[in-house]
């Protein structure tokens, strides 16, 4: 009938999950088409409301994803009408936390200066959510790329504290040390630390990262065994 029935955004392995998720389209099982008839008979349905939302999400359409979002939030303020799990960390949340995560989030995409409150607002109401540590990885980039020294030194120092023991958090203060050339002791230190989390595994890429603060100490022999 010329109407879209859904759609898949990109390849995920392996290929049997991929080609399961492509017969449940052909079947029709919660395809945006289907989603989207439930919603007309029902749109009070929270369960359905969110799923739409994610379909928007899944294809980069944020603003239709927000609109649904916010319908989960009025819907069911208090978070009792059901949980989302996220397929690729089996983070379980209700629907209404992650739809709050999910607007806030949205405020760091595609600005020179985006807008931290709507994450920090969201991490003070759920300060024990299981979305506290995606929070923090979302505003990685702006203080790794984008913030002046002071305010990215400021943003790492509570990132790295509240997860001292995750390589990869400490890995993103080192790659910001790294292009700033500074503060060197700092990079060391971290260098260090990501080495002695990482030794059972040791990774090139974060090898060349611990080798490229050590060039810069001026610790040839050490960089070099890196």
């Amino acid at each position: 009938d010329g109407a879209e029935v859904d759609w898949f955004v990109g390849y995920d392995p392996p290929a049997e999950k991929f080609q399961a998720s492509i017969q449940k389209m052909v079947d029709g099982v919660e395809t945006f088409k289907a989603l989207t008839a439930a919603y007309a008979k029902n749109p009070k349905d929270v369960p359905t409301v969110f799923k739409i939302a994610r379909k928007w999400s899944e294809r980069y359409d944020e603003a239709k994803a927000a609109e649904k979002y916010k319908e989960v939030i009025a819907l069911d303020p208090k978070g009792t009408a059901g949980a989302y799990t996220q397929e690729y960390t089996k983070i379980t949340v209700p629907y209404t936390e992650f739809a709050e995560f999910s607007i806030a989030t949205m405020s760091l995409v595609g600005s020179q200066k985006p807008d931290m409150a709507p994450v920090r607002s969201f991490m003070a109401k759920y300060p024990n959510s299981t979305l506290v540590k995606q929070a923090y990885d979302s505003m990685r980039y702006y203080f790794g790329y984008q913030a002046p020294k002071e305010e990215a030194a400021k943003f790492f120092a509570e990132y790295t504290g509240k997860y001292p023991n995750d390589p990869m958090v400490l890995y993103s203060w080192l790659s910001r040390i790294n292009r700033d050339k500074e503060p060197i002791d700092k990079g060391v230190e971290l260098a260090a630390k990501i080495e002695e989390l990482t030794d059972f595994n040791p990774d090139p890429g974060i090898n060349q990262l611990l080798a490229q603060v050590y060039t810069l100490k001026g610790d040839k022999a050490k960089a070099e065994e890196l």
